[in-house]
């Protein structure tokens, strides 16, 4: 992903986007590739939240989803 589109409103329509289409193949029976859309979903969602947030983020470690999984949990729960 380009650094210019590492930006909380564009990872947020990708979610959203991935949510569409978590739908459209819940509707049609295909249970698997609802919950991978899912799946993804929640990802940039969670890319979007970190970088909304007043945490300074490295990008290069929330490109994986080890080391989103890592940040996130470092960053948004150490806070709670």
């Amino acid at each position: 992903m380009k650094e210019n589109t590492f930006t909380p409103e564009k990872l947020m329509a990708k979610a959203e986007e991935f949510v569409s289409g978590a739908r459209l193949m819940l509707e049609a029976g295909n249970i698997n590739v609802a919950a991978s859309n899912a799946y993804y979903a929640i990802f940039h969602a969670a890319r979007a939240a970190l970088l909304a947030s007043d945490a300074i983020v490295e990008l290069e470690k929330i490109r994986t989803h080890n080391g989103l999984i890592g940040t996130f949990g470092e960053t948004l729960f150490r806070r709670a």
